[in-house]
């Protein structure tokens, strides 16, 4: 596999350190964890596309890289080692996922689930103004739909967001209001939802995601973002332990709503 981890540069931190020098001062566990995820890479990248490693091989591969990124991503305090270790591989992955074209179903969940390793990692690698995770994500959405039209769904399109953890979560959204804003730029009309029907299928399970995680106002913020405060009313998820926080929340927004009047 070529070496994609990045240079040294003259005013990075621990200016002078060779990689080697670098490695030796991880923690044995850091060094296996390091390892483990490289040959993990290796394995799915499969540059010299040997005919032993199959896509079977190259789906358990993606197993160790998706159970290690959930593990890491559950709690973040910081930024967790997994994604540290990947971001050399980065851009590798990527031109991983652009090579992978339609197939199999196998092959179709390898693409799948691999733009959602793309989506998290885009998390912090991904520049903002390309919306990177959310790019990703749509991908996969629509790879785990052809699953299913091709009757084989994947048991990896359940649960496919919060299972990333609350942060992910949090960055999708900000992107997913961003995408919203720029369509309606673009010429979509914001109070019909054939244009916003992908992005209304993650609000979907974002909102109720937040709710049920005590982050009440996330998930009103990101619905008056995208204009759709109505679907707060089609919630099952709210009940006797968040309705006051709910209607408090949504009392404090009010003063900065615009009023209807105002806009016609």
């Amino acid at each position: 596999m070529a070496d994609v981890s990045p240079k040294d540069s003259g005013n990075a931190k621990g200016k002078g350190l060779k990689k080697e020098e670098i490695v030796d001062t991880l923690s044995e566990d850091d060094k296996e964890l390091k390892e483990r995820l490289e040959t993990c890479v290796t394995t799915l990248v499969n540059a010299a596309n040997e005919a032993s490693v199959t896509t079977a091989i190259r789906n358990n591969a993606l197993d160790v890289m998706v159970n290690e990124l959930r593990t890491a991503t559950a709690s973040m305090t910081s930024v967790p080692k997994p994604l540290k270790f990947l971001r050399p591989h980065f851009a590798l992955l990527k031109s991983c996922y652009d090579a992978i074209g339609d197939g199999d179903n196998e092959l179709i969940e390898l693409r799948a689930r691999l733009s959602d390793v793309l989506a998290v990692l885009a998390m912090t690698m991904g520049k903002p103004e390309e919306r990177e995770s959310l790019k990703f994500k749509l991908a996969g959405v629509k790879d785990y739909a052809l699953l299913r039209d091709r009757k084989s769904p994947s048991k990896h399109a359940d649960d496919n967001l919060g299972s990333w953890g609350h942060e992910f979560v949090r960055s999708l959204a900000g992107e997913i209001g961003q995408e919203y804003d720029q369509r309606v730029i673009d010429g979509a009309d914001p109070n019909q939802d054939d244009s916003f029907e992908d992005l209304l299928s993650m609000i979907d399970v974002i909102v109720p995601f937040h709710v049920s995680h005590n982050a009440e106002s996330e998930a009103i913020d990101l619905l008056i973002e995208v204009q759709r405060l109505k679907n707060l009313l089609k919630l099952d998820t709210i009940d006797e332990t968040n309705y006051q926080r709910i209607c408090l929340y949504l009392i404090k927004t009010a003063d900065y709503m615009s009023d209807p009047d105002d806009l016609s």
